[in-house]
Parts: C-alpha cells; sequence; structure tokens
C-alpha cells in the first residue's frame, strides 16, 4: 500500500493508489477516511494513510503492502 502510494510524489494519492485498486473503490474510502481526491500522499498524516489503507482493505479483503 504504501509503496503504491508514493510510487510518483507529483501525482494525487488516488492515481497513485488505481494501480492497485479498484477507482471507485479508492474514491470510496477516501471519502470515508474524510480525505479529499486531490490529496498527495506526502500532504496525510500517518493517521490518514492508515485509515485509507483500513478502508481499502476492508472493501477488497486485500493485504496489499
Amino acid at each position: 500500500f504504501l509503496k503504491s502510494a508514493f510510487v510518483q510524489r507529483r501525482k494525487t494519492l488516488y492515481n497513485n493508489l488505481k494501480q492497485v485498486y479498484d477507482g471507485e473503490t479508492i474514491k470510496k474510502a477516501l471519502n470515508q477516511a474524510q480525505l479529499n481526491e486531490s490529496i498527495r500522499a506526502e500532504a496525510c498524516t500517518h493517521e490518514q494513510l492508515y485509515a485509507l489503507f483500513t478502508q481499502l482493505n476492508q472493501k477488497q479483503g486485500n493485504n496489499h503492502e
């Protein structure tokens, strides 16, 4: 998960995660984690990234690293 989130710093978190997760799933998880779709990974706190990771893995049942 973290590798995917930070793969390209100039891209949004949403765009980076699209390589691994479904776009609609990412949008829902970002919304539930109270994060804007245009946020970049480096702008997130550890807690926000953990909340997003938790939301994404509840939805897909995945254990992405």
